[in-house]
């Protein structure tokens, strides 16, 4: 009876542990995705108005590809707000990305992370 009670409580124990070590896990992974989307989507954009030039871009125009971008990249279940703070059609552009999602306890949490990317541009 004493070691049906200790396996008992080392399974219990095996489960709260696996569920922390997923929920860490949980967290990193979508703090990773956000800081990927981000750059890669924002790497697109400049690169397709200031680099290769592919047709003319406004401000706006830059603003709905940086959206649109975002949205393809993000793979979550989780709300995102995307505040852009600055875009420039000269190659600057300053995000913020908040993503607010639920814990396995139950517990709403979000992160917030900011990116600021710029192109320089040079003469040959």
């Amino acid at each position: 009876m004493r070691t049906i009670f200790r396996y008992a409580i080392f399974f219990v124990l095996f489960v709260i542990t696996t569920l922390v070590v997923m929920d860490v896990n949980s967290t990193s992974q979508r703090k990773t995705e956000m800081n990927d989307s981000a750059e890669i989507s924002m790497r697109n954009v400049l690169k397709a108005n200031n680099i290769n030039k592919m047709y003319p871009m406004t401000a706006s125009d830059m603003e709905t590809e940086l959206i649109r971008n975002i949205a393809q990249n993000m793979n979550t279940d989780s709300g995102m707000d995307i505040g852009i703070l600055e875009i420039n059609t000269k190659g600057l552009m300053d995000i913020t990305l908040t993503s607010e999602f639920t814990h396995l306890n139950g517990q709403a949490d979000k992160r917030t992370m900011r990116k600021i990317m710029l192109v320089e541009t040079y003469e040959k």
